[in-house]
């Protein structure tokens, strides 16, 4: 039985948070691939027949047609220095389709779904990019910006996980070393390439080479203390919500709100002075789902999420939530604040029925980048993926180019 427009507003009048605008269930998939195993980089190769596949949710009662646009970013995320039509074809600008409105659902949203690129919008050089949404009464506001590479491959890069990192003697680190070898002899490929490492699919911890161990006329290698070194950090904390009645993994209880269902999460503890523990799971994965439905994206519900992690205050900076299902939101949404009468850090976020993998990470103030040794503490055993992109920009060129990919 659907819920008439009538009770949709009354809901919405007593739910506790501001809905109207608000972003949720953000999914990207590249072509036809099946499901992830763990989080991946939206990356597309230039030219090729693929395309980024994104869908996502407005919660609410409106259902308003959106836009989207596409702008060009350096190797360091900023503005490129060229104009939308010499790395676009066609319109960087375009109305998405008119989205569906959920069914049956006690938090009412409607559902977008978007192609990129498309019979609109092509792009014509590789680099950085950004798919960014937007209403059309509010163009200076961007709802949702999605991260997207495309390569054109003419570099090729051999790379590896090493657990020995460099002058690490705690055992805290993981170190990646790699060779990258340009199709010909080039005088000055030293000072024209960049390789940018990631790990788990996060920006906000990026390491950039720029100086490599030894070089050769077409040969770069980055190892010893030039590898890309970075915390190992811990595995995630796991969550399942299929449906309102079963309690799934890592769900202590449900109660039922005025407006919503409420999951109360087990507590997590601080494990930053913990021995390292293997415990399965995807480094962030979400996967939307739900129990009886062929059609998550538009039956599945939204619930409200109780996250507790029990530590002492940690000085300095807020605990915020990482994992796919959180990069998409603001960080507002995803920091936990701390309660001195149950010596923990807690918060609520709403998600959308499925899978979902998270880890309470440290943030200080000013600072973009998340840190997991306050928290979850760092280790070596750690399973992560590893994500490497060679930049390159000769004499001629007037932006920096993505020449090579690899993943571990």
């Amino acid at each position: 039985m659907k819920l008439r427009p009538i009770l949709c507003a009354a809901l919405l009048a007593l739910f506790p948070y501001t809905l109207s605008g608000q972003i949720g269930a953000v999914v990207t998939q590249i072509g036809d691939t099946p499901a992830k195993v763990s989080p991946r980089l939206n990356i597309l190769q230039l030219g090729g027949r693929d395309q980024l596949h994104i869908s996502f949710d407005l919660l609410g009662g409106e259902q308003p047609l959106l836009s989207y646009r596409v702008r060009g970013y350096d190797v360091d995320w900023r503005p490129s220095s060229l104009l939308p039509i010499e790395y676009i074809e066609g319109f960087d600008t375009h109305l998405i389709g008119a989205p569906e409105p959920s069914r049956s659902t006690l938090i009412p949203y409607a559902h977008y779904q978007l192609s990129i690129p498309n019979e609109q919008t092509g792009l014509k050089r590789s680099g950085n990019y950004r798919v960014e949404i937007y209403s059309e009464d509010k163009p200076e506001k961007t709802l949702l910006s999605i991260p997207l590479v495309i390569v054109e491959p003419s570099f090729s890069v051999q790379a590896q996980v090493t657990n020995e990192a460099w002058q690490d003697n705690k055992g805290q680190h993981q170190q990646i070393d790699l060779r990258v070898s340009a199709p010909s002899t080039q005088p000055r490929l030293d000072r024209e390439t960049k390789v940018v490492v990631l790990q788990n699919a996060r920006w906000d911890n990026a390491v950039i080479l720029t100086t490599p161990y030894t070089y050769t006329g077409r040969e770069l290698c980055y190892a010893q203390q030039y590898g890309a070194r970075f915390p190992g950090g811990n595995s995630y904390f796991r969550l399942e919500h299929l449906s309102d009645r079963t309690a799934g993994l890592g769900v202590e209880r449900i109660i039922s709100l005025d407006s919503v269902y409420q999951l109360q999460l087990y507590p997590v503890t601080q494990r930053s002075q913990q021995a390292y523990q293997a415990e399965e799971s995807h480094q962030g994965l979400q996967l939307i789902r739900m129990a009886g439905s062929s059609h998550p994206e538009t039956e599945a519900d939204y619930h409200e999420v109780l996250i507790r992690f029990v530590s002492p205050r940690l000085a300095g900076g807020d605990v915020v939530l990482e994992g796919e299902a959180f990069r998409y939101i603001s960080m507002e949404q995803r920091t936990l604040h701390y309660s001195e009468a149950g010596q923990r850090y807690e918060g609520t976020v709403l998600l959308k029925m499925g899978y979902q993998e998270y880890l309470p990470l440290f943030r200080a103030y000013g600072q973009d980048r998340l840190l997991s040794q306050p928290t979850v503490g760092d280790h070596y055993q750690t399973k992560n993926r590893y994500t490497i992109l060679v930049y390159h920009r000769s004499p001629s060129d007037r932006v920096d180019r993505l020449v090579a990919v690899s993943e571990l």
